[in-house]
């Protein structure tokens, strides 16, 4: 091989790769824009509660937490919270949730649509297995509005 071979052979090894770098960045920025303009607002709800080795159950009415109160072991407690869509378009919502203990809780309806000015009450259900054991337990629900 001469070296004008070897140097058409290193221009279009060079070119290849250019291509692929302008590909891999035009898809990874498409992707922040459309993620930046899709998501409206994530709204994080931290909730609590507490295992009890004996019934006494306790809920405060917070639209800042979902504090479930106490429970012992077997027992089941359920919270509702209003949504409502204040930002004039249709938005989809999603909620998750985070914690050690995630499995124990449950959201019904855990995704759903709202148009403008539309609420919906959402139930935050919490059932605690036999054997948990006694102490706080901690974590958060994210509700993430996004465009319709």
């Amino acid at each position: 091989m001469n070296k004008k071979q070897k140097r058409s052979g290193m221009k279009k090894s060079s070119l290849f790769l250019i291509v692929i770098i302008v590909i891999l960045f035009t898809v990874g920025l498409a992707a922040v824009v459309y993620s930046y303009y899709n998501v409206l607002e994530t709204r994080t709800i931290p909730y609590s509660f507490e295992v009890r080795a004996q019934k006494s159950m306790g809920m405060t009415k917070d639209t800042n937490q979902l504090a479930f109160g106490g429970a012992p072991p077997e027992s089941a407690i359920a919270r509702t919270i209003d949504f409502e869509n204040t930002f004039g378009v249709d938005v989809r919502i999603k909620i998750n949730k985070y914690g050690s203990n995630k499995d124990w809780l449950y959201v019904e309806p855990q995704e759903f649509y709202l148009s403008p000015g539309e609420t919906k009450e959402v139930l935050f259900s919490l059932k605690i297995p036999s054997d948990a054991e006694i102490g706080l337990y901690k974590g958060e629900f994210k509700a993430t509005f996004l465009r319709k």
